[in-house]
């Protein structure tokens, strides 16, 4: 071979104007002396190192610098022609050509995939030419031979036929590129098979299991098989989809702790998913030949992998220890369950339109009782059931007091409870209910929940009601545990989260309000003396929504007057704090207070303190609320006052007249103006009542409206009389 330095001496002369001079005079020049290791510089080396030299570098852009050095190729020494073409074409070894270069690092030629297509059928080309004419070298045009060549005989078949062969396999590309709608990384992808079936197989369930439509799978496929040789034995594409899906299913099975396998195997299965999620499920056209995927085609395959899902999914679904397993099948029940949805299509995106699962609701079972056992994977082995478990009511009712009375006072434990039947309300299709308004419902009475609740007010409509969960003496049961255990807060909280709207989207998504309890229930655990705070106690009575238990609360909120004027001890066992008051808002019952005085003035203190404290979540809505709460009820002298105070107004330096119209104004700007606070701001334990107060923001303009209707009303019937 030529040294390196000779080749970087030409490469710094050469030039489109003298290479044929320059070949022609190595061609002269004596051999170099013996046993000095140089190695003569033939004429072809010097054409590759102008072609290497021009592509690599220059200022023209570089189709144009290749159709300039294009006719230099059939200059080329046969078996140099070879290796030149491997690397710029199928990024094979640089020759030495390319190495001989001034600037610092090694070559990669980055030509598109057509001129990459045109140098192998310019090589093929040449190289059959030269063997048809039997000259030992490629052909030669006008402008002086460059010297004797090696016979084309010297590369191998195997070599020539391999050229062929990825030539036309560029040439395949060039139409799936063109006609196939797949991303770049994907024509990267395919590429590299270059023709052979095996890599080509796996490289199309590598784009199926990205996601990509099967539809244009199959039509790259029949592109790159049309050309290459009959006699290969492919496999279909529904084969090869088969195969991902099997595959990954089995490697979920196996991965064990290994977090980053199990997402990917289940990245491979959402994206197989997503490729039979066709546009109107009619399947792919005819234009691409043999591969093509009827409806009835597309049909059989979802319903296989539907099947395949659902036997991963229920089989051990009972005692399954690994936590990482039972994980990958609530991700896979999820995508399963919005395969048919319309609207959104969750975070799977798949959509199956025009097809529908197969008659059973086994899959829905087996999410349940997977998202049950996730969710009280820390009660240990007890926590083991099967999908019989819960299938109904009165079994899940048998599990739920097995679990109960495995925990004993464990507070953490009987939290997870509180989970779980959350969890049931909001999943279990026998927990879902819709009373009518009958001796089963529970009624709300001001309590403002719901727009259409705010008639009750002014009297222009009925109040609404709240059914009773078909899971109360669950509730009750864990309750009645959780108060043994000093839980009261916490007990507060999950009834007042199931009024105002329990919601966790990120994990269940079905939004419920219930009463948790029927008044018998909640007479049951207050007359059992469980609250051994008050405050707690009337809490929990104000939130729930039944006539009879919400007007105890009050009796018991005002019967705490005698505690505020006592001792300290007193005074902490009541706790008349911001959570108090935030249920003494939502349900409508500051008006009730003002009967006794000391109970009203301590609320009013709190009112105060909840302004003054940037950090409250009370801090912009407690006083207009209030305003509002006693505006609608008639007491209108009140609402006035606490306007002038809110506004550092003394009430004695300001006749009636003048809070009214305070009161008025003061009614109209919070009417207009907008205090929505969004849950996830308030910390879910932290704030004990988060969805209480996020009621409060939300709601603060209806409820001033409906007391400014209340005052102008009362103010033009004044004027009358």
């Amino acid at each position: 071979l030529p040294t390196h330095s000779a080749l970087a001496e030409i490469r710094a002369h050469v030039s489109l104007s003298n290479v044929h001079q320059l070949a022609k005079l190595t061609k002269e020049l004596p051999p170099p002396p013996q046993g000095l290791g140089a190695v003569a510089v033939a004429p072809s080396n010097v054409f590759a190192t102008l072609v290497c030299s021009t592509l690599q570098n220059g200022n023209a852009t570089l189709e144009e610098r290749y159709d300039a050095v294009k006719p230099l190729l059939e200059r080329l020494d046969a078996a140099e022609l070879v290796a030149l073409a491997k690397f710029l074409a199928l990024g094979g070894d640089p020759p030495v050509v390319a190495a001989a270069s001034d600037v610092s690092g090694e070559w990669e030629p980055k030509l598109p995939i057509h001129l990459r297509a045109d140098v192998l059928k310019e090589t093929v080309s040449l190289l059959q030419k030269a063997k048809t004419k039997g000259d030992g070298g490629a052909s030669k045009k006008g402008g002086g031979a460059p010297g004797d060549a090696p016979s084309v005989s010297k590369v191998p078949g195997d070599e020539v036929a391999a050229l062929k062969a990825a030539h036309v396999h560029l040439e395949g590309m060039q139409r799936v590129m063109r006609d196939v709608d797949l991303q770049g990384e994907d024509f990267v992808d395919l590429e590299a098979t270059c023709g052979s079936p095996m890599e080509l197989d796996r490289a199309l369930g590598g784009l199926l299991g990205k996601g990509r439509a099967l539809p244009c799978v199959c039509a790259a496929a029949d592109i790159l098989r049309s050309e290459t040789d009959k006699d290969a034995r492919f496999t279909s594409p529904s084969m090869i989809l088969k195969s991902v899906v099997s595959a990954a299913l089995s490697e979920l099975a196996a991965v064990g702790t290994d977090d980053a396998a199990r997402q990917a195997a289940l990245k491979r299965i959402k994206g197989v998913l997503r490729s039979l999620a066709t546009s109107d499920g009619s399947g792919t056209t005819d234009q691409h030949g043999s591969n093509e995927v009827n409806a009835a085609q597309l049909g059989e395959l979802r319903n296989w992998a539907w099947k395949q899902l659902q036997q991963f999914c229920s089989d051990s679904i009972e005692g399954e220890e690994d936590a990482g397993v039972l994980q990958s099948r609530i991700r896979l029940l999820e995508t399963m369950s919005v395969l048919t949805a319309g609207g959104d299509q969750g975070e799977a995106g798949v959509h199956w339109k025009g097809w529908s699962a197969p008659a059973d609701t086994s899959s829905q079972a087996s999410l349940l009782v997977c998202r049950s056992a996730a969710c009280v994977g820390a009660l240990g082995r007890v926590a083991h059931f099967t999908v019989h478990d819960v299938a109904s009511l009165q079994a899940a009712e048998g599990l739920f007091e097995r679990f109960l009375t495995s925990v004993d006072e464990d507070a953490p434990k009987l939290q997870t409870l509180v989970s779980l039947l959350n969890l049931w309300e909001s999943e279990a299709s026998w927990a879902q209910t819709d009373f009518p308004a009958d001796s089963k419902g529970t009624k709300q009475s001001t309590v403002l929940l719901r727009d259409d609740a705010l008639g009750a007010w002014v009297g222009t409509e009925e109040p609404t009601y709240i059914p009773v969960s078909l899971l109360h003496r669950c509730w009750q049961s864990l309750f009645a545990a959780m108060l043994k255990a000093g839980l009261e807060e916490r007990v507060v909280q999950a009834v007042g989260a199931a009024v105002f709207g329990m919601t966790d989207e990120e994990i269940w998504g079905c939004p419920w309000r219930r009463a948790l309890l029927t008044a018998e229930d909640a007479e049951l655990l207050i007359s059992n003396q469980g609250f051994t705070h008050p405050a707690s106690a009337v809490k929990f009575g104000l939130l729930l929504p039944i006539s009879s238990i919400r007007d105890d609360a009050v009796h018991r909120l005002l019967s705490l007057s005698n505690n505020l004027t006592s001792s300290a001890e007193s005074q902490s066992k009541c706790a008349l704090d911001a959570e108090l008051l935030a249920c003494v808002l939502a349900t409508g019952s500051l008006s009730a207070t003002c009967a006794v005085e000391p109970v009203f003035n301590h609320l009013c203190r709190l009112l105060s303190e909840a302004t003054n404290d940037e950090c409250s979540p009370l801090h912009s809505v407690a006083v207009p609320y209030a305003v509002a709460l006693l505006t609608a009820s008639g007491k209108h002298g009140l609402a006035g006052a606490l306007v002038l105070q809110h506004t550092n107004v003394n009430p004695a330096l300001c006749t009636f007249d003048g809070a009214l119209v305070s009161l008025e104004r003061f009614l109209r700007v919070q009417s207009k103006s907008s205090t929505t606070r969004e849950i996830d701001d308030i910390d879910l334990w932290e704030d004990a009542l988060p969805l209480t107060t996020a009621c409060l923001h939300d709601h603060l303009a209806l409820v001033c409206t409906v007391a400014l209707t209340v005052l102008i009303n009362d103010l033009k019937q004044c004027a009358k009389s």
